[in-house]
């Protein structure tokens, strides 16, 4: 099954608010509710959303709802990737990276990182559908187009007239004779790929960092942290540890901001459980590692990846230590006990 997180539609309903339509129509008519929206993790149908897309730009009478609504997103709804992106030495590295897990936001889409085809001068980022869907795909790749656009500015920076985007899409399809989206960079129609092209001389550059955004991050967390876990800071920190993670971030400092204390306290805090924050860091990276060598196919190099380890060699004698056998030998052997 495709799935997609809900994520994706944020600023769906105030959109089509906005145009004069019923946002809570058109997705009853998909089977989905307001309710769903409200979690950005919730995972959807990916051909529902795609279908959905395209009744939405049909209600709204407009042909570049898709684009739209990724430019009124506030961040890239890949924000974890682009975060745990952004670590890498170089951009190109950063957006092989991204692409490489774009797969835990959304499954059937299918990326290529390229020189372009046109020239030299420049670098092309490609996605395809794995999928169809009645109505097509037409908006949903608008949307899909737009949010990788937005990834690659939080990477690489630039204005919107360093960048292109490719659309298969004819001139003349949506009625209006090619007229140009707003706020997004030039189109280029009736191209044989749908993609992003920007200069192939900033790829050497390190990525940008976006401090501001990463704060936010951790706020958001803050707050789902005391909601549910009010009084219980083992669970706490451990819950941010495993966020933390991939995004290559999971330091003590940044562990005690998205939990609102100074290192020092929560140094303290932990020491009055006989703990420290290494012990609990070693032991979350160990719980996390059992439960995905146990219960998903991941490969060893995601895994390795998630859990903030720099290389799989790093990991594997890590994991070694942990539990005696390496990641590989400790996966065969739990698949042998259950058969």
């Amino acid at each position: 099954m495709y799935l997609v997180r809900s994520g994706a539609l944020q600023g769906f309903e105030a959109l089509v608010a906005r145009f004069g339509a019923n946002p809570a129509a058109l997705l009853a008519e998909q089977g989905l509710s307001s309710a769903l929206l409200r979690q950005p993790d919730a995972y959807l149908a990916y051909p529902r959303v795609a279908e959905l897309m395209e009744r939405a730009a049909e209600s709204c009478d407009y042909p570049w709802f898709g684009f739209e609504l990724s430019r009124l997103q506030r961040h890239s709804v890949l924000g974890e990737l682009v975060l745990r992106a952004a670590q890498e030495p170089t951009r190109a590295a950063a957006i092989e990276v991204m692409l490489r897990h774009v797969h835990l936001h959304a499954s059937g889409i299918s990326t290529l990182q390229r020189s372009s085809p046109g020239s030299s001068a420049r670098q092309q980022v490609a996605i395809a559908f794995e999928f169809k869907s009645p109505r097509g795909t037409l908006q949903l790749m608008q949307l899909s187009l737009g949010v990788l656009h937005r990834s690659l500015m939080d990477l690489c920076g630039g204005q919107n007239d360093d960048y292109e985007v490719w659309v298969t899409q004819p001139v003349g399809m949506d009625g209006r004779h090619g007229e140009q989206p707003f706020g997004h960079p030039p189109v280029l129609f009736s191209k044989e790929v749908n993609a992003v092209e920007f200069p192939a001389a900033w790829m050497e550059a390190a990525p940008l960092r976006d401090e501001e955004h990463l704060s936010q991050h951790l706020q958001r967390q803050l707050d789902y942290l005391e909601s549910v876990y009010p009084n219980d800071l083992l669970l706490q920190l451990r819950y941010s540890i495993s966020n933390l993670l991939p995004s290559g971030e999971c330091s003590l400092d940044r562990c005690a901001a998205a939990l609102g204390l100074h290192p020092r306290l929560l140094q303290k805090r932990l020491q009055r459980q006989g703990l420290s924050f290494g012990q609990v860091l070693r032991e979350s990276r160990e719980q996390i590692a059992l439960q995905h060598l146990q219960n998903s196919s991941i490969s060893l190099t995601d895994l390795a990846l998630n859990l903030g380890f720099a290389e799989l060699s790093v990991f594997s004698r890590s994991f070694k230590r942990w539990q005696g056998v390496s990641p590989q030998g400790w996966r065969k052997r739990w698949r042998e006990g259950r058969g």
